[in-house]
């Protein structure tokens, strides 16, 4: 008897070996992969391509919960004393990690994910690959940081660079618009700050120098 369905997937999953798909059945056992498993685990994640970071959402049917399984991820459902949400099992050392999503506990829905980040955090929480972002959410990079986006709507990746604060702001029906706090240092460090609102075509914004 099944203990999932898979309700959402995005880019290279694999279950079983084989692509995975909306409305699929998953059973204790189950091998999920979610990156492109004919590169492998460690060059998926090495990549820079959107492809090879897969994201799977499934939904247990005895609670009725979702879960998702992050990016660069190896796992299964081991059957035994707790529900299958707690014995997930990750299959590979160098596999990322995986997160129960309650919907009672969303703010809104979500408008991005987190693909890539290094040094970066959302709302001063540690960012990942796979994180859900929102309207509203502020996101800060360190001096050797960044953090790749991708928006749910379009596809369109975004790519904040070292030392940028970014907020998620507007509403569905403004699409693109983001908010920026953008900082740097003179020669005599002396911090210059300066504030705007870009309001572009599509999601692919920067802000350099």
């Amino acid at each position: 008897m099944a203990i999932a369905e898979v309700i959402d997937v995005k880019n290279s999953v694999f279950i079983n070996g084989s692509p995975a798909s909306d409305d699929q059945m998953i059973d204790y056992g189950d091998v999920i992969e979610t990156y492109d498993i004919s590169k492998g685990l460690q060059e998926s994640f090495l990549s820079e391509e959107i492809e090879d970071d897969g994201i799977l959402t499934i939904q247990f049917i005895e609670k009725e919960e979702e879960m998702s399984i992050k990016p660069h991820c190896k796992v299964i459902f081991k059957p035994g004393g707790a529900w299958a949400g707690a014995n997930t099992v990750l299959l590979d050392s160098k596999s990322e990690y995986v997160t129960l999503d309650k919907p009672k506990f969303r703010k809104t829905k979500a408008v991005a994910v987190v693909v890539k980040a290094k040094m970066s955090n959302v709302n001063d929480l540690e960012a990942k690959p796979g994180m859900t972002l929102h309207y509203e959410d502020v996101i800060k990079t360190g001096g050797d940081g960044f953090l790749t986006l991708v928006y749910l709507e379009d596809k369109q990746l975004f790519k904040i660079r070292s030392g940028q604060r970014y907020k998620i702001i507007g509403s569905p029906g403004m699409k693109g618009r983001v908010y920026y706090h953008a900082s740097k240092f003179t020669k005599i460090n002396k911090k210059i700050k300066k504030d705007f609102v870009i309001t572009p075509p599509t999601s692919v914004t920067s802000v350099k120098g």
